[in-house]
């Protein structure tokens, strides 16, 4: 792989980065910069008593390491928890579940959230048209009762 396409895989992740978590990604950015700014405020120090080789730490491996930080919460939501739709949703949802409200109440408010969340695809008019075929074909073929 020559250095042209790895920049332009490079890019790529950037700038979907950008574009999912454009604030989680540019406080990343922000916190890289300050990150090398403290590795070469305290070079002298660091780099008697280290064992990582300090001059050859870079502004882009500290941007990097900024970036990688500030999205590690995703990661791990990612990596430990099977995600149910969008962030925002799985958010709605872990907010609900940690609230006191009665087993009753939870389930109203998933049902909002559901609501909405039919509404706001129904806008799209290719889900439009399957959601009502698929409507019509349970109309046609009832599912079997739980009585």
């Amino acid at each position: 792989m020559n250095l042209d396409k790895i920049t332009l895989f490079y890019h790529r992740g950037v700038d979907i980065l950008f574009i999912k978590h454009p604030t989680r990604t540019s406080l990343g950015v922000i916190f890289g910069f300050i990150l090398d700014g403290l590795i070469n405020l305290f070079f002298p120090v660091l780099d008697k008593s280290s064992i990582i080789a300090i001059t050859h730490i870079r502004l882009w491996h500290s941007i990097a390491a900024g970036i990688c930080l500030l999205h590690s919460p995703s990661f791990f939501r990612f990596i430990f928890r099977k995600p149910i739709g969008p962030e925002s949703i799985d958010e709605i949802i872990e907010i609900i579940n940690a609230t006191n409200l009665t087993e009753i109440e939870k389930r109203e408010k998933f049902e909002k959230v559901i609501d909405k969340v039919i509404e706001k695809a129904l806008e799209n008019e290719q889900f439009k048209q399957r959601f009502q075929a698929q409507q019509e074909q349970t109309r046609q073929n009832p599912p079997p009762s739980l009585d």
